[in-house]
């Protein structure tokens, strides 16, 4: 079967999804965005990792899923 290797943690195309949208998000803040919403969610934790700023964030999904993300940020 050859040597291949599997990432079970995140597959390499979120990955590469993750750090794009980082750096957009990273580029939007240091140019002194004030506002950034995040349509569709989900699990997303880019408010999280990138809290602290002047910058508000606003997550809109589905109502029920806050629910259910809200014992998972809790545990942080």
């Amino acid at each position: 079967m050859g040597n291949v290797t599997f990432n079970v943690a995140r597959p390499s195309g979120v990955n590469h999804r993750t750090r794009l949208i980082d750096a957009e998000v990273a580029d939007a803040i240091g140019r002194g965005i004030d506002q950034i919403v995040i349509l569709g969610a989900g699990y997303d934790g880019r408010a999280l990792r990138f809290g602290g700023a002047r910058t508000r964030w606003f997550e809109v999904d589905c109502p029920s899923t806050p629910y259910a993300r809200r014992p998972r940020s809790d545990a942080r």
